[in-house]
């Protein structure tokens, strides 16, 4: 008689070198925002983060009332402060 015992996560092998690194919630929380999961890489945060400033750019947003320009400001410095704490923990993670 065979008994199958099934991994656990801590016998299992990890799917992606990344994984293994220990990812502070602001990191995921900043990944979120620009619309990434954890095993996210740098360059694609980059990328991200450049389509997504797109949208907000005050170029982009011009033609449109006082109240939506405004939260399109505050949105970009949201994306903005998302993507500093990205490269600061890519950074530092690089060393």
């Amino acid at each position: 008689m065979f008994v199958l015992i099934p991994k656990t996560a801590e016998d299992a092998p990890a799917r992606h070198p990344k994984s293994a690194r220990q990812m502070p919630k602001e990191v995921n929380s900043a990944l979120e925002l620009l619309g990434l999961s954890a095993e996210a890489t740098f360059e694609e945060a980059r990328q991200a983060y450049r389509d997504i400033i797109q949208q907000y750019h005050p170029d982009k947003v011009a033609h449109l009332g006082p109240e939506l320009r405004k939260v399109a400001d505050q949105k970009t410095k949201e994306i903005v402060a998302a993507y500093d704490q990205v490269k600061q923990f890519f950074a530092g993670s690089a060393e």
